[in-house]
């Protein structure tokens, strides 16, 4: 069937007549499917199914599935199930033989609302012994506890957790003390994420208080250690000063610039805005 809504539906019905009486075929059936996208869709939405019924079933299933993008694919039906299985991704996380590929989502989903301590988190996980279970676990534990997550940063400095989490991140340093959040990410041991996680948190300060932030950067920016970065921060500045109908401050962080071309560049820039 070339019709993508017809071949959904066709494979979609069948699927549903078979999950919940024999959810290891409906399973075995996703991988005859022609398109990819089909596949994987289809694995999800049996995972699902499956795991609302049975969460452990489900995730051995999961488990045991020939190939990573498999298990990457099936664990999102898993992670769609997980709201309303809380003490059974609990109990699937707690095992130590859990597979990492299975592991990376469950626990990196459980540390995003996790609250206590780092200690008690990995203890929960023991699979985080794993590398890249590790790094979904402080992925997930970074959001609502930023500060603890820079040490990890800088211990592995080629760690990415991705712009999503990143941007969680400066949000929430922004809201409690962000010039000292800023401090300590540029204080120590460099890190691939570092100039993202900078930008994340001091745009959000700018959004949460402005004139403080402008401040900041007037006093600090050779703590950034990345010129051209400074000079970023202030074009944000000049462009928000412009827009909010100060030229004159606009014109000033603008001359702030150091590199010339991009100095120049604003400065047509904000001469062309005006007309």
């Amino acid at each position: 069937v070339s019709s993508e809504p017809m071949r959904v539906a066709l494979y979609s019905g069948v699927l549903q007549t078979r999950a919940g009486i024999d959810n290891l075929e409906a399973l075995k059936l996703c991988g005859v499917l022609h398109e990819a996208a089909d596949r994987q869709a289809a694995r999800n939405f049996v995972v699902r199914h499956w795991a609302l019924q049975d969460f452990e079933a489900a995730t051995r299933a999961v488990e045991h599935l020939d190939l990573p993008e498999e298990r990457f694919y099936a664990s999102e039906g898993l992670l769609a199930a997980a709201g309303s299985k809380p003490e059974e991704v609990e109990r699937m996380i707690a095992r130590k033989d859990l597979h990492p590929d299975v592991a990376v989502p469950l626990v990196g989903a459980y540390a995003t609302g996790w609250r206590g301590s780092l200690d008690d988190l990995k203890a929960a996980a023991p699979s985080s012994a794993s590398p890249m279970v590790m790094t979904a676990l402080m992925a997930g534990y970074a959001g609502n506890h930023p500060l603890e997550a820079i040490p990890y940063l800088q211990q592995h400095p080629d760690t990415v957790f991705g712009t999503p989490v990143v941007q969680r991140m400066g949000g929430t340093l922004a809201s409690g003390k962000p010039a000292a959040a800023l401090e300590k990410i540029t204080s120590g041991s460099g890190f691939k994420e570092r100039d993202n996680l900078v930008s994340a948190t001091f745009q959000a300060w700018m959004m949460i208080d402005f004139k403080s932030a402008g401040d900041w950067l007037k006093k600090n920016d050779t703590l950034l250690g990345n010129p051209d970065q400074a000079d970023d921060f202030r074009l944000l500045m000049a462009k928000s000063m412009k827009h909010g109908g100060a030229t004159e401050s606009a014109e000033a962080w603008t001359r702030r610039i150091q590199d010339p071309a991009k100095r120049e560049a604003a400065l047509r820039y904000l001469e062309s805005d005006s007309k």
